[in-house]
């Protein structure tokens, strides 16, 4: 069992390592702008759809591919054990997102936007770093913001400003990575 110093060197090691996971905010920042830009194109009930089906697919994706990097990094950290119970509320919340799909279209965009960064102050306390967690604050007030100032622009505005968010959240643990090497 490792005492809070050892947790703390451990975290440490484990942030630098693996670039904070800088990958999943990489894959978010796409993620969400393309489907900001398809909703200029599709309708609503087709960017339900593809929304939903890009979620219920990626989760397990993004679980395999952080363990082959943890694998091929050669990290036996115990920390790495903690991604998947991380993403579970990511799953879950998809039922949430299938439910709105089915009363009112419109709450799917601000469901998965909630949901599925529900996982990120599990990541953040994992890797040591509050920046996970000010990502998922500053992503729930911002999405209640837009769904509701800004309704026509469920569909695009509100993914693209993730998009932005997920940018900015892919630059600052670039810099942090930096800093704690």
């Amino acid at each position: 069992m490792l005492n809070q110093d050892q947790l703390a060197v451990e975290r440490q090691r484990f942030y630098v390592q693996t670039r904070g996971a800088v990958y999943f905010p990489i894959t978010g920042t796409l993620f969400w702008t393309a489907l900001g830009i398809a909703g200029f194109f599709l309708s609503p009930r087709t960017w339900c759809v593809l929304v939903l089906s890009m979620a219920a697919l990626s989760t397990p994706v993004a679980i395999y591919l952080f363990n082959k990097l943890v694998a091929q990094l050669e990290l036996k950290s115990p920390l790495a054990t903690l991604i998947l119970p991380a993403l579970l509320p990511v799953a879950l919340s998809l039922g949430l997102a299938i439910a709105a799909f089915q009363s009112d279209p419109s709450l799917v965009p601000l469901a998965l936007v909630i949901g599925l960064a529900s996982h990120w102050p599990a990541v953040g306390w994992m890797f040591g770093t509050k920046i996970y967690s000010v990502h998922a604050v500053v992503r729930v007030v911002l999405a209640i913001v837009i769904w509701f100032l800004w309704p026509e622009a469920r569909f695009t505005a509100l993914p693209i400003a993730i998009g932005i968010l997920y940018a900015i959240t892919s630059l600052w643990l670039l810099h942090e990575v930096r800093q704690r090497r």
